[in-house]
Parts: structure tokens; sequence; C-alpha cells
């Protein structure tokens, strides 16, 4: 039977790449080939675990961790990311993202970033799943506020009231091609120059990750504080 794109969706939909690799009598190596050449996506990380947990038991599956749990769980995450070790698997990691995009063909990168431009982004006054994640981080830690214009035709993300820091939550500036991007970078700075005006300091996170974790929001936070420290800033830019 010949491997079309219909067939090869059909069949991810319902079983893994290592189930269908197996069903098709192929090296997983030669599944991978064949989904680049037929342009079949493959699922991210968080996709699979939630397919798998679909049709498998888990044991933790029904159950939540304490908020004592969950906040040993994120400590040791991020003191591992912050170790040596940690930041060596930053580095392979990068490394390896960096080596899959440049064997992605330039139809492949095309639509990749077709994908991420026309994605559904939240609407002013709106957060995104992480920004809601930290605005709730930083509340339990701060004075927060939410979706407030302070600036004509703006409505700011993430307002720290006793400090007059707004954090401003930007996805990657490279989803939104070359001819986009200076435009994008031209764009923000004029808010942040029309926020310092107004007598905010301004730093700007650049949302890279698909991770919504405490360790993730703590390692922001890390970052917030010198800048809070550091009255001579007027802007700050973290890389999340």
């Amino acid at each position: 039977m010949e491997l079309t794109k219909e067939r090869l969706e059909e069949l991810y939909e319902t079983m893994s790449l290592a189930e269908v690799a197996s069903h098709l009598g192929m090296a997983r190596s030669t599944l991978y080939y064949h989904m680049r050449k037929l342009g079949v996506e493959r699922r991210s990380k968080s996709e699979a675990q939630q397919k798998h947990l679909e049709t498998a038991d888990h044991q933790r599956k029904g159950k939540t961790h304490s908020e004592e749990t969950k906040e040993k769980i994120s400590e040791g995450t991020r003191r591992f990311w912050d170790s040596s070790d940690g930041k060596r698997q930053k580095e392979r990691l990068g490394s390896l993202r960096r080596e899959e995009w440049d064997q992605r063909t330039a139809k492949e990168r095309s639509r990749v970033l077709s994908r991420l431009q026309s994605a559904e982004r939240p609407a002013p006054g709106e957060l995104s799943r992480f920004g809601e994640k930290l605005a709730t981080f930083l509340g339990d830690r701060e004075d927060v506020t939410t979706g407030i214009t302070l600036t004509p035709g703006h409505v700011s993300d993430i307002i720290l009231t006793s400090h007059r820091v707004v954090v401003e939550l930007l996805l990657p500036v490279s989803v939104y091609g070359d001819e986009q991007k200076q435009k994008v970078e031209q764009r923000y700075d004029r808010l942040v120059n029309q926020l310092n005006d107004a007598g905010y300091r301004v730093v700007i996170v650049e949302d890279r990750s698909n991770a919504i974790s405490q360790a993730r929001c703590q390692r922001v936070y890390d970052q917030l504080l010198k800048f809070f420290d550091n009255k001579t800033l007027q802007r700050m830019a973290i890389v999340s």
C-alpha cells in the first residue's frame, strides 16, 4: 500500500510514533523521513503525554500534588537548571533544536513560522496561559494588577504596582519573520519609552518555552528582584 499523508495521519491519530513504525515495519528514523517528506507534523512532548494518558493509566492520574510538594518539585527543578549540569543540558538541548531546525527544508520552516504567526493569541487585556500562571505566582508575593491601559492604545499585561514596574509578555520575535521582526522591535521600543515617560519601569519577557511551571515563574521572579533593586535601570529583557 502506498504511504500517503492521509494514511500516516490516520495511524498517528491513534498510535504513538513507535507503534506506527512497528505497524508499518520500518525503523523510527525511516518513519521520521516519510513524515517530513509528506508534511506530517509531529506532536509536541506535552501533546504526546496527553495522548498517552487518554489510552493508558498513570500512577498519578486523577491525583494532585499538595502546594508544599509542588514547591519542593519546583525548587528541585530550579536548582538543577541553575547547576552546571543543568546549564550543560540546556546547551545540548539548544544545539539539538538548532540542528533539527537546520535540517528542515525551506518549505518546512516557512510552514512552521506561518503556523506560529497565525496561532490564536490572547485578546488585548487577556493573558496567555504562562502569563496567567506568572501573574498568579507574582500575586502571591507582590501587589499585582493585570490588563490596565497605561498608555494610549495598549493594555499592559502585568503591573507590579508597589514597584511601578510593568511586565510585558512577548512571543519570540523570530516567529514574526524577518520582515516583521524590526517592526515588532520598534513598536515595543516605543511602548517602553511611553511607559517610562508615564513613570513606569518595564520588563519585557520573551516567551520561548512551552513550560508552564513554578520553576519557570521563579526564574523570572529572581531576575525581577534584581531589577527592583537596581533603580537606575528603566528597562530589562528576560528570555524565558
